[in-house]
């Protein structure tokens, strides 16, 4: 098992009801989503955006792909809007 920070901004704060955790978890970044969407299934949410160490996953068919490291840093961000 490896512990990972998780954090959570805007909307995505207001559904986990905090604003960071540390999670014991194995495998993949998939595996880590998973689990988080079982605690937290209104994250579960097209609009939030998930980042691992600073980027931004843009193809969630990488998720399985990406094998987590002790420390890493994920985070749920709230839809982005431009103008």
């Amino acid at each position: 098992m490896i512990k990972v920070k998780v954090k959570y901004f805007g909307i995505a704060q207001d559904y986990a009801q905090k604003k960071e955790e540390e999670i014991n978890t194995g495998g993949s970044l998939q595996v880590l989503i998973d689990e988080i969407f079982k605690k937290y299934p209104l994250l579960n949410n097209p609009n939030i955006k998930i980042t691992h160490n600073f980027q931004i996953i843009t193809d969630n068919t990488i998720l399985g792909k990406i094998n987590l490291k002790e420390n890493d840093e994920i985070a749920f961000l709230p839809p982005f809007a431009g103008g």
